[in-house]
């Protein structure tokens, strides 16, 4: 019975670590690399995680994805990105 208690435990615990990890991932504290790792997932399940919990692992960046194709034309030096 303690055996199955301990079992019981480590999968709490496992379970626990990557529903933390998973919320730590949706606030973009962790990357959905660090995330799975935390977690104890390949990355692949990590992602499936994610979806049966409904937290997208994809989102738009604060500024909007104009803001980040100017940052990106404003880093390799191209103007026509800019605009």
């Amino acid at each position: 019975m303690a055996a199955a208690r301990g079992e019981e435990g480590a999968d709490t615990y496992q379970h626990a670590l990557a529903l933390i990890a998973v919320d730590l991932n949706r606030e973009a504290i962790l990357t959905r690399g660090q995330g799975a790792k935390l977690a104890g997932l390949s990355l692949a399940d990590f992602i499936d995680l994610c979806a049966q919990l409904h937290v997208p692992i994809l989102w738009e960046p604060v500024g909007g994805i104009v803001a980040d194709v100017q940052a990106a034309g404003a880093m390799v030096g191209d103007d026509r990105l800019g605009s």
